[in-house]
């Protein structure tokens, strides 16, 4: 999920490109609600409001069993998620 993919980094979160994930599957305690990241301008994904911005890029918002959803500024219709990796 990239610039060269098609994704919008931007410094404002209504303007990038996000990822919603079920703060349950990120915090490990079930509240109600999603945990959002957004893509930043440098290409990297950071988690909306966290102050300073911490590279989130390799957090496993896509692990098996979790839930999360994407909101995408250009809705790039080749887009298609990559095939999770058995261990």
């Amino acid at each position: 999920m990239t610039f060269a993919s098609g994704f919008t980094g931007h410094f404002s979160a209504n303007s990038a490109d996000r990822v919603n994930a079920w703060s349950g599957d990120t915090t490990g305690v079930i509240t109600p609600g999603y945990v959002p990241y957004m893509l930043s301008p440098t290409g990297t994904w950071v988690k909306v409001g966290e102050v300073p911005s911490v590279n989130r890029s390799s957090d496993p918002v896509f692990a098996p069993g979790t839930a999360a959803f994407i909101t995408s500024r250009t809705a790039n219709p080749l887009w298609i998620m990559p095939a999770a990796v058995a261990p």
